[in-house]
């Protein structure tokens, strides 16, 4: 399975803030690169937390799915009769066909 747009509707817990891009000042006029700066409110790609948020989100939904993680590596998630291994944004599921079929429909409705 692929999770597309994984990292844009995350939220974050701290505040971060970056520099005014060169186009912006045309949209709105006064903003300057050395005296504004933009509030970053939801995931953009590239961010260095996006990883981490995404992570902690998928953590907390599967755990609620009863998928914990293992005892080996992180991104390993066990259920009775289903395995789902975790790489950024990809899952592969392994398992029974019918709890593997359970835990697909429970995800895409997150």
């Amino acid at each position: 399975m692929d999770v597309n747009t994984a990292f844009l509707n995350l939220d974050y817990k701290e505040e971060i803030y970056m520099q005014v891009p060169d186009y912006f000042k045309l949209i709105i006029l006064g903003i300057t690169k050395h005296m504004h700066y933009l509030q970053i409110l939801k995931s953009l790609y590239g961010l260095k937390q996006a990883p981490r948020a995404w992570f902690q989100l998928v953590k907390k939904e599967f755990s609620k799915l009863g998928l914990k993680p293992g005892n080996s590596d992180p991104n390993l998630f066990i259920s009775k009769g289903v395995y789902l291994l975790l790489f950024v944004n990809d899952m592969l599921i392994i398992g029974d066909r019918k709890p593997v079929n359970n835990i697909k429909r429970e995800i895409n409705k997150l």
